[in-house]
Formats: C-alpha cells, structure tokens, sequence
C-alpha cells in the first residue's frame, strides 16, 4: 500500500502539484512526509492537515494506507 498525498487549492498552485504517492516509511509524522517530498518549499505556518479528512497536527503519525491531505486556512461567510 501507500500513502496518497494531496495538495489543495493555492497550496497546489504553489507547488505545481495536486496529488502524488509515497511508499510508507517506519515513524513518519505529518511534517516528516512534507518536508520528504518538499525539501526546497517549507511549509507555510498556517497550513492545516487532515488525515482521512480529520483535522490533524503536524506530529501526527502517518500511516500505510491513508490520505494525507495540505490545504490552506479556509473561512465562510
């Protein structure tokens, strides 16, 4: 299995890339997967994460199978 990695909205645009794949890795955490496949692009401090479409922190375990999702800060009005 692997872990399905999406970028949404701007954060997209800003990496020029809406989804990629990658094979699990022992203790990853959700920054360790960002700065794995965006070692020249730091994560912007308010982006927020999901795994499995539930709000996750950036410590956070990711594991085989799931999707990891990056997006920016979202308001309705």
């Amino acid at each position: 299995m692997t872990i399905t990695v999406k970028y949404l909205a701007s954060i997209a645009d800003e990496l020029g890339k809406n989804e990629e794949t990658l094979p699990p890795q022992q203790h990853m955490t959700v920054e360790s997967v960002w700065e794995f496949l965006n070692p020249d692009k730091p994560m912007k401090p308010n982006t927020l994460c999901a795994i499995n479409f539930n709000y996750a922190s950036l410590t956070d375990a990711v594991d085989d199978g799931v999707e990891l999702a990056f997006f920016p800060p979202v308001t309705g009005g």
